[in-house]
């Protein structure tokens, strides 16, 4: 492999601010994980250039930010050993006084690649002649990381998980450190938050893992466990104090990220331990708002292509309306829960639903702006065809914040097509009905 400049790596220029670095970073390094590959042969080369996009930023992160290259990766002959899994080779070498040590051009040791593997006799050997636990890639990453990082991909493998689980946890009783962070944040605990293992999750707590630690975007334990839909996960780190309102990204919590994917009891365990439902993020969403929202990307950690299916949308909307949701507030489009409900008939009947079975405070008010909105949309209908804009104003004068949901979300559609095929014949410009 040829050197490259370290800026042609992430595919930006050499004047990039520090924010470009990361976005780009977090960009490339998401298309070109391995973890996505299943081919084996396709997975080493994504690894590859997986390493290389960490060393590149690595190296920007540090300040070194000039004439960088990106040397070609060497891999000794104790690590190919090491990642195959290979012990007599293991052991010859290292009688030949092979360096235990050495990494390669991304800073990964042998360890690291027999911890990657899950390769537990490897591994002992290595540890029985004083391998080095505290080593880091070039981002950070330590053998711990490295050995919950390879069970993620197991997970669905009980024999082979349970390999991975032995692996972390003897590098925990040699002393390995549970809450080493990569250059970016990103701890063990995160990693383990995303596979749905309770058992490895588990087994870092046991060891004092930090739910509280937070990437630099603000990532957490909790947050990527909610983004994958991993309730019992999520009740685990609340148990050990995880802030439930945490913010990550544009300001963003868990509960709108779970709420995004309508992962139906990852919203309920986040309820039930005090989540604010009515939370907004920097551009003006809630958690309501993300789970109508079928096009919207913003509200995960990791980005899905295409629309969004949502096969727990109603019992998620039904569940955000039981906590007190406020269907009123309005989004970055300037378009509220309500607005996005009115297509379905099926969702606006839990509105109403909600409505009718509220006590006093807010449901009643709820259930009383439905049944104005209908009054109201009778008049405005009889008013219109009978042409008179004196009344259809007065109206309007009265019910002024309500006109845009009159019009999508209680008018019906054949009525709303009628009064656009007679709107020359409506003398009143301010009409909502016919502006819209």
């Amino acid at each position: 492999m040829l050197q490259q400049d370290a800026y042609a790596v992430l595919g930006i220029h050499r004047n990039s601010s520090e924010e470009e670095i990361k976005q780009a970073y977090r960009a490339k390094a998401l298309k070109h994980h391995p973890d996505k590959v299943l081919d084996e042969e396709e997975r080493r080369e994504a690894t590859a250039q997986f390493q290389e996009i960490q060393a590149a930023f690595e190296q920007l992160s540090k300040g070194r930010r000039l004439d960088l290259v990106i040397g070609p990766m060497t891999r000794t002959e104790l690590i190919s050993a090491c990642e195959g899994g290979d012990l007599s080779t293991v052991q010859q070498l290292l009688r030949e006084s092979a360096e235990i040590n050495a990494t390669d051009s991304t800073g990964r040791s042998p360890l690291m690649f027999a911890a990657q593997a899950g390769h537990v006799e490897v591994m002992e050997l290595l540890l029985q002649r004083q391998a080095d636990l505290n080593l880091r890639n070039c981002a950070g990453h330590t053998c711990v990381m490295f050995a919950v990082g390879g069970g993620i991909k197991v997970n669905n493998q009980h024999e082979r998980a349970q390999q991975y689980l032995r692996a972390v946890q003897l590098l925990l009783d040699e002393g390995a450190p549970v809450n080493g962070v990569t250059s970016y944040g990103l701890s063990a605990l995160m990693l383990a938050s995303t596979s749905g293992s309770t058992a490895l999750v588990e087994l870092l707590l046991e060891r004092a893992a930090e739910v509280s630690l937070a990437s630099d975007i603000g990532l957490t334990a909790l947050v990527m466990a909610a983004d994958k839909g991993h309730a019992g996960t999520v009740g685990r780190l609340l148990e050990k104090l995880a802030d439930v309102n945490c913010r990550y990204g544009n300001g963003k919590t868990p509960l709108m990220s779970a709420a995004a994917q309508a992962y139906v009891e990852v919203v309920r365990v986040l309820l039930q331990h005090t989540a604010d439902v009515n939370a907004q993020s920097e551009n003006g969403y809630t958690a309501l708002l993300y789970a109508l929202e079928t096009q919207l990307k913003d509200g995960l950690v990791c980005p899905i292509e295409g629309s969004l299916k949502k096969p727990g949308l109603k019992d998620t909307v039904q569940l955000l309306l039981h906590a007190a949701a406020d269907a009123h507030v309005l989004g970055p489009r300037d378009q509220s829960a309500l607005d996005l409900m009115s297509s379905s008939e099926e969702l606006m009947g839990l509105l109403e639903s909600h409505g009718s079975k509220s006590g006093e405070g807010q449901g009643d008010g709820l259930q009383k702006l439905l049944k104005d909105f209908l009054k109201c949309c009778g008049l405005v209908c009889n008013a219109c065809w009978w042409g008179e804009p004196t009344l259809i104003e007065k109206l309007f004068m009265q019910t002024q914040s309500m006109q845009t949901i009159i019009m999508r979300v209680v008018l019906q559609p054949a009525r709303r097509f009628d009064c656009l095929n007679r709107r020359k014949h409506c003398r009143l410009s301010r009409c909502s009905i016919l502006s819209n």
